[in-house]
């Protein structure tokens, strides 16, 4: 919460509305039901999310958009000193798509 309201002053209008959207239909949800804590939280974690969304249908793309919320938030808390070491640093992202990529697949 405390890096949305930060970020309110740096980013147009329309993108904090997609960063809400993001943070309270997928983010919050995911760690609250697993019950992972800031100062729980690992690299393993933040990678099984992405494993969890990618099933969910969410592409490469939109989940690097969580990333850089997740990544944000943690670096944030880092500066604060709640905890010693972003482990959104460690994640091995998903690839971006292309769009020869998707455009092959919807040819064939």
């Amino acid at each position: 919460d405390k890096w949305m309201k930060t970020k309110a002053t740096e980013v147009r209008q329309g993108t904090m509305e997609g960063y809400q959207i993001y943070v309270d239909k997928h983010i919050k949800p995911w760690f609250d039901e697993k019950d992972i804590t800031l100062k729980g939280i690992t690299t393993q974690h933040i990678e099984q999310y992405y494993t969890a969304k990618q099933k969910d249908d969410l592409s490469a793309n939109t989940l690097l958009k969580h990333h850089c919320i997740i990544k944000g938030t943690l670096q944030k808390a880092v500066r604060e000193k709640m905890i010693r070491y972003n482990p959104a640093n460690d994640v091995i992202l998903p690839k971006k798509e292309k769009w020869k990529q998707i455009l092959s697949f919807l040819l064939f």
